[in-house]
């Protein structure tokens, strides 16, 4: 086995882990596995974390936390309240389509079925949120519930970067599949807002 320093272990042990989630998934990743790869001994991850969900609840609270900055650099934009839903989503897509072991962590469960919300969560969901907010302000979607909408863009883009990470020929494959996240962000932008 060789000798990592311990400053250095625990960043080694997520990037490790976030390369099998990318790779093999939940099934793939095990602490043990992580070990073998970083050729430590097998109870070298368990300094750091006490087991699988702990790993994984670390790995989200930084991808949610990546993806808020992404997120918040598109707000950042002088763009029409419109335009930045858009650009919004294809940040969106684009985080999670480049970080695919990320994107697992993030939206995996805990070993109990069930998923935990965290705080890095809930500031990428208040971008989104605040970019509706935003178009209301403009006169359009009045009336609406704003967290409502954002949750339906957010599971919209959700369910097609989920079929584009298992890479399902949505529409029998005739598109990029960023230009149809494109293109589908605009159709339902205009649904939304008209």
């Amino acid at each position: 086995m060789k000798t990592v320093s311990p400053q250095n272990l625990k960043n080694q042990i997520l990037t490790e882990s976030v390369k099998i989630l990318g790779q093999a998934g939940l099934d793939g990743l095990s602490l043990r596995e992580v070990a073998k790869k970083l050729n430590v001994t097998h109870q070298a991850p368990y300094h750091y974390f006490a087991d699988k969900g702990a790993l994984l609840l670390e790995l989200k609270k930084m991808g949610f936390h990546m993806l808020n900055e992404a997120m918040q650099t598109t707000l950042a934009g002088k763009k029409t309240p419109a335009e930045t839903v858009e650009n919004l989503g294809l940040t969106y897509f684009d985080f999670c389509t480049q970080n695919p072991g990320f994107y697992r962590a993030m939206f995996s469960a805990t070993s109990t079925g069930e998923s935990v919300r965290v705080p890095e969560a809930e500031q990428a969901f208040a971008c989104l949120k605040k970019s509706i907010v935003g178009i209301q302000a403009s006169g359009l979607l009045k009336g609406r519930d704003p967290e409502i909408i954002s949750m339906i863009c957010w599971t919209y883009m959700h369910g097609y970067v989920a079929l584009t990470l298992e890479k399902y020929p949505v529409i029998g494959g005739k598109y990029d599949a960023r230009e149809l996240a494109r293109k589908m962000i605009k159709e339902m932008s205009a649904l939304i807002i008209g």
